[in-house]
């Protein structure tokens, strides 16, 4: 399965982004791994979960002085962030916070 991930800034900042998706890899109905791209390099500082139970990452340029980038990624209510690495282009992997059942059994 691959699909476009959309996002949208939350807060801007220094870190600005080549547009407001991802490129889908590889998911299925309890995770999902895909790719962002910002302008330039880009480093997560945190993760957490909007009001609206959405993932939502943190973002730095690695530059002193500078404002966070904050990104909410509001197709995936009830996930979080798995795991996530900085760089020129950044893999994302979701979560979902409770798996489905048809994958426990």
């Amino acid at each position: 399965m691959s699909r476009i991930v959309k996002f949208r800034v939350r807060q801007q900042g220094d870190v600005q982004f080549s547009g407001d998706d991802g490129y889908m890899v590889v998911g299925d109905g309890d995770a999902i791994c895909f790719f962002i791209d910002p302008k330039e390099r880009a480093y997560p500082m945190y993760s957490s979960t909007s009001e609206t139970g959405c993932p939502v990452i943190g973002f730095e340029s690695g530059e002193d002085g500078e404002e966070f980038t904050e990104i909410e990624f509001f197709e995936f209510p009830g996930w979080r962030v798995h795991a996530i690495w900085g760089g020129k282009v950044i893999p994302v992997a979701l979560a979902r916070r409770e798996y489905s059942e048809e994958r426990k059994a």
